[in-house]
């Protein structure tokens, strides 16, 4: 590993497992939903056996529908058990489960076909994303912990599936944006985040304190993406970036006339860079150079509003 550094953040020791304080944050306030008011999609998930599609949307009641790709029809389960919008869904090598997280503060573990909630994860804030790693021996979350505490920031979590604890975190402590996000992605050796502090870092699984920080920028990230070379962020100021992932090395940076970039994804020969703005347009560059590929700026939708920040189905 290259280019250690020395503690990059001095935050108020957190204990993994201590029990949660009382719910704090203003936007957790109970709020009348229209009844005519439609659920938009918050994430879109296909397994990779391109069986199933796994949607879900904003919301309040936790819904979540999978669609039977062959035959074009939803499968009969509820899988309920959220009492908030379901964020985004991780799914397992098998393609027989998914994992959630959730506004509620809570992961779950949900069997398609049946819909069996068969894991709770829990005692963290608002939780906008989760990733489960390729052995299925760890679970991934970013959650908004000032929900519980206005002391502590974004903190991402390592869930030891056998034991069903946290052991390890990744926090953010800076200031926050406006913009409420926070992304968490694992290659098997490193720990990636990126958070509505407008921070990036690399950590060691183990967590505490990372080893390298990416960039700190005047935005948000809201997603990021890690190849074999590359590590990369979409964020609010306007700007994807480009990084060597062992190093922090820059690559490029490349800008959006629509500044909230919600989406990035990286394609599996490193060739090329997709990313989706809140406008519903979709852009793609060549890698390294960041020049525009001729279908640059697709227009997917004509907005973005309550549109999947998991735009992307494509295998790439």
């Amino acid at each position: 590993m290259e280019n250690k550094i020395s503690p990059l953040i001095n935050s108020r020791s957190l204990a993994i497992n201590e029990a949660p304080k009382p719910w704090k944050s203003i936007h957790l306030q109970h709020k009348y939903n229209l009844p005519h008011k439609p659920d938009g999609v918050r994430s879109v998930n296909v397994s990779s056996d391109d069986k199933y599609l796994i949607i879900t949307n904003e919301s309040r009641a936790g819904k979540i529908r999978v669609v039977d790709l062959e035959k074009l029809a939803f499968l009969s389960p509820e899988y309920s058990g959220h009492t908030a919008s379901a964020r985004l869904t991780s799914i397992n090598k098998s393609n027989t489960a998914f994992y959630t997280g959730s506004w509620d503060g809570t992961a779950r573990r949900f069997e398609i076909v049946t819909g069996d909630c068969t894991e709770l994860l829990s005692g963290f804030g608002r939780c906008p994303t989760v990733f489960l790693d390729a052995n299925e021996r760890y679970l991934f979350t970013g959650s908004y912990d000032t929900d519980l505490d206005f002391e502590s920031g974004n903190t991402g979590r390592c869930w030891d599936l056998a034991s069903r604890k946290a052991v390890s975190l990744y926090p953010h402590n800076k200031e926050r944006q406006e913009i409420e996000c926070m992304d968490i992605a694992y290659d098997q050796e490193y720990v990636y985040t990126g958070s509505d502090d407008g921070c990036s870092y690399l950590w060691p699984k183990e967590g505490g304190t990372p080893l390298l920080k990416y960039f700190e920028c005047s935005g948000s990230v809201r997603k990021v993406a890690v190849s074999k070379k590359y590590f990369a962020a979409a964020c609010t100021d306007g700007a994807v970036r480009l990084y060597k992932k062992l190093s922090a090395e820059p690559v490029c940076i490349l800008k959006h006339v629509e500044k909230d970039i919600r989406e990035v994804r990286i394609s599996q020969d490193e060739g090329k860079l997709f990313s989706g703005s809140a406008d519903g347009s979709i852009s793609c560059f060549n890698i390294p150079s960041g020049e525009s590929v001729s279908y640059t700026h697709l227009r997917a939708h004509e907005t973005m509003t309550g549109i999947s920040y998991a735009v992307f189905c494509l295998k790439m």
